[in-house]
């Protein structure tokens, strides 16, 4: 019974939080290159993933990232939505640091929601710690001038 009280506070809180404006979240501001942050997996790393708005006609267009971005994604057509937006995205491991080397990189970023990510872990046995990984959406992050994948990765959020 303690836990279930201590959830129904948590929540309260949170509610009163994102309603007096404390929490707020620069999705949807209108603050033009406003950087949104999501918490992503990349492979078994836990990441940040920074994005920023782009703006300009990159040379691969929306429906080619989303079908690149689909080949990509075992399950991709059972997404609930698809989305695409093209970004700069930056990766920042716990310390702060640039992850992966991806730095304001042009990306367009195809989220698959609904498909969800489990990290490879190559030849090696699964073990119960997997699950610690595994995210709810499945996101591509495609190089807009040339397609190529930059990185892959799993989060709750939703698309930014």
């Amino acid at each position: 019974m303690g836990r279930l009280a201590l959830l129904g506070f948590c929540v309260i809180a949170c509610l009163f939080l994102v309603g007096s404006g404390v929490a707020a979240s620069t999705k949807g501001s209108g603050v033009p290159n406003a950087v949104v942050s999501q918490t992503a997996v990349v492979g078994q790393q836990v990441v940040n993933a920074d994005i920023r708005p782009s703006t300009g006609n990159p040379p691969i267009s929306q429906a080619q990232a989303e079908a690149l971005a689909a080949k990509q994604v075992s399950g991709a057509a059972d997404a609930l939505h698809t989305s695409a937006q093209y970004v700069e995205i930056t990766l920042r491991s716990s310390d702060g640091k640039v992850f992966s080397r991806v730095q304001a990189h042009p990306v367009w970023l195809v989220t698959f929601e609904g498909v969800g990510y489990t990290p490879s872990r190559g030849g090696e046995a699964s073990c119960s710690c997997d699950n610690i990984y595994a995210r709810s959406n499945t996101v591509v992050a495609l190089d807009a001038r040339t397609g190529a994948l930059v990185t892959l990765y799993g989060t709750d959020d939703s698309t930014p």
